[in-house]
C-alpha cells in the first residue's frame, strides 16, 4: 500500500506524516486511471501527459505529478523549493 507521504518522501527525501491519503495505483495513461490514482504526466514524442491532467481527475485520480505550471483551477503543491520534513 502506498500513501501520499511515501510518494512525497521518494520525491523530496522529506517525510510528511499528515499526508496519509491512500494512492490506489499510479498511471501514465489518463484512460486507465482509477479512483485514488496518482497520474504521472509525462511529456512524450507524440503526446504530452500534461494535456490530459483534467481527464485523469475526471476519471478519479486523486493526485497528479507534473513538471509544468498548472492552471489555478488545480490545487497544487509546488515541490521545486522542497518540503520541510516533520520534526522528530
Amino acid at each position: 500500500m502506498l500513501i501520499l507521504a511515501d510518494a512525497l518522501e521518494a520525491i523530496t527525501s522529506a517525510r510528511i506524516s499528515n499526508a496519509a491519503a491512500l494512492i490506489t495505483e499510479a498511471a501514465i495513461d489518463s484512460r486507465v486511471v482509477i479512483p485514488g490514482s496518482l497520474f504521472v504526466a509525462i511529456p512524450g514524442e507524440k503526446a504530452d501527459g500534461h494535456d490530459f491532467i483534467a481527464e485523469a481527475f475526471n476519471r478519479g485520480a486523486s493526485f497528479a505529478l507534473t513538471q509544468k505550471e498548472m492552471p489555478a483551477s488545480f490545487r497544487t503543491l509546488d515541490l521545486r523549493a522542497g518540503l520541510q520534513a516533520d520534526s522528530t
